[in-house]
């Protein structure tokens, strides 16, 4: 395997089972030990790709939030023939009282912010 393609796998794994961790216990319950328990990795491994603990964390969260505006933002207005006609459509819309808001298109509805914001909130 390429040496790129093994780091980017390794960060990878470590940064599942970070999320994981994190996610079931919290961020200052989880340690890097606890980590690395998880995948019998040394901590030279976890410290060759990350700084620290916090940098570990902020890469995960980047990498999620990446995704989700991608898949939220992005996608929803890749096969439009026009996009800046789709989105400024959208913001003319989110800007009417929510009362009177009519969704004229899926991408208006899928791009908005409240949505977003909604999408993002933990169940």
């Amino acid at each position: 395997m390429d040496k790129t393609l093994k780091r980017m796998a390794t960060m990878h794994r470590i940064q599942t089972a970070g999320l994981e961790l994190f996610y079931a216990n919290g961020y200052y319950a989880t340690s890097v030990d606890d980590i690395l328990k998880k995948l019998s990795l040394s901590k030279g491994a976890f410290y060759y790709h990350f700084e620290s603990k916090e940098d570990f964390f902020v890469q995960i969260i980047q990498n999620l939030l990446s995704r989700k505006v991608y898949s939220s933002l992005i996608e929803p207005i890749e096969g439009f023939n026009n996009p800046l006609q789709s989105i400024t459509s959208c913001f003319d819309e989110a800007r009417k009282p929510p009362f009177t808001m009519k969704w004229t298109s899926v991408a208006c509805s899928t791009i908005s912010f409240q949505n977003f914001v909604v999408k993002m909130k933990p169940s």
